[in-house]
């Protein structure tokens, strides 16, 4: 392409910000706007908490494919969502988590986090097929198994902690509070 117009295959203003959430887009992952792809790659998914819902767009003509608003998905309150695997997985402030697939935005799965405070407190992480879940200001994580939503992992202490799952598993770093 000679310049940066010349490479826009489509364009799309499904997706627009109330101007007073700019400031969370800037500051905040997994909290203002997200995009993630299909695990096929021919759906963009883009979310959007200030609007409240998801639009999944044909890759190739920009065409909508889907749309839903996070109530539909059951999740009332959103506080973080994360897109990654071919999901859209969504948290609100009851511990509610939700996973949207990316192809034809139907729920996947729903569950709810237990324990403690259940509120989330960063985007979910979503890898290897586990979706991770933060809550319990830093001293709960959960795991949960990304094809059907059953926790297949869980931790709580008294310590802040930090958790990856990376190629070799899982990683929990403790933080001394």
């Amino acid at each position: 392409a000679k310049s940066a117009q010349d490479a826009v295959l489509w364009s799309s203003g499904a997706v627009v910000a109330p101007m007073g959430q700019i400031r969370n887009y800037l500051t905040a992952p997994g909290y203002g706007l997200i995009a993630g792809f299909s695990s096929d790659a021919k759906t963009l998914v883009l979310a959007d908490r200030g609007s409240v819902g998801a639009t999944g767009f044909d890759i190739a003509t920009g065409k909508v494919k889907w749309r839903g608003t996070f109530a539909d998905w059951g999740v009332k309150s959103p506080s973080y969502m994360a897109c990654g695997d071919g999901m859209l997985v969504l948290t609100d402030s009851s511990g509610q988590v939700a996973c949207i697939g990316a192809e034809n935005g139907k729920i996947r799965w729903m569950n709810k986090l237990v324990g403690g405070s259940r509120a989330p407190v960063c985007p979910p992480r979503i890898a290897r097929g586990v979706v991770m879940v933060q809550s319990n200001t830093y001293k709960m994580l959960t795991c949960f198994n990304a094809t059907g939503g059953r926790v297949v992992w869980k931790w709580a202490g008294n310590s802040a902690a930090e958790g990856r799952v990376t190629d070799e598993g899982l990683i929990l770093v403790l933080v001394d509070g």
